[in-house]
């Protein structure tokens, strides 16, 4: 499986079906990593580490195997919030 690292650069979510769907992108790469149902424990500025599989809903990610290997500044983080979009399918 691909390995990548690098700053949570947006984290959001997408309701389908009377449920969530959960993503982020990380700065520097122009992928967008899918968590399914999980909501993925970053925010935005955190430095993560993780490894993913290519599927056919697109990059899928193990929510609870991604690494936070430095926080967000408290600022960032305060400014930080999950961003919820709508409609819209691939």
């Amino acid at each position: 499986m691909p390995n990548v690292s690098g700053v949570v650069k947006w984290v959001g979510s997408k309701a389908v079906r009377n449920s969530t769907l959960w993503s982020f992108s990380v700065e520097g790469n122009t992928e967008f990593f899918r968590c399914g149902f999980t909501k993925p424990n970053i925010n935005k500025g955190d430095n993560v580490t993780f490894e993913y599989e290519v599927n056919q809903y697109g990059n899928q990610v193990n929510a609870k195997d991604i690494r936070v290997l430095g926080s967000a500044p408290a600022q960032a983080a305060r400014g930080a919030t999950t961003q919820q979009v709508s409609g819209g399918s691939k």
